[in-house]
């Protein structure tokens, strides 16, 4: 594996697709549900949802599934899979995240 490259190429995603869908997720003023009782009104989740979503739809993945679970008066969980690709192994990853957030510190 050529690291130089793969360097480059990571930078070169860094800078040009995560930080701008980070600074959009930051605009977006998504408290967690203890901090905005009405968290389901405002909407704000659900605009991270459909962020979040749309940039992973976009990454061109092989066989990546992408869903949004949403359970009733709960924050909706969105569900990414790749299927291993080794036939012989049943080895597994799990990334756990949220989409809400903090309230701003003064």
């Amino acid at each position: 594996m050529d690291t130089a490259k793969t360097d480059r190429f990571v930078a070169q995603m860094w800078d040009d697709d995560i930080v701008p869908q980070l600074v959009e997720y930051i605009r977006i003023p998504n408290k967690s549900p203890m901090f905005d009782a009405d968290w389901v009104k405002h909407g704000y989740m659900e605009d991270a949802v459909r962020l979040m979503e749309t940039w992973a739809r976009a990454q061109s993945i092989a066989g990546m599934v992408v869903e949004v679970v949403r359970l009733e008066g709960r924050t909706p969980l969105i569900y990414i899979e790749v299927a291993g690709t080794d036939p012989a192994s049943d080895d597994c990853v799990l990334l756990y995240g949220h989409l809400d957030k903090q309230p701003e510190m003064t």
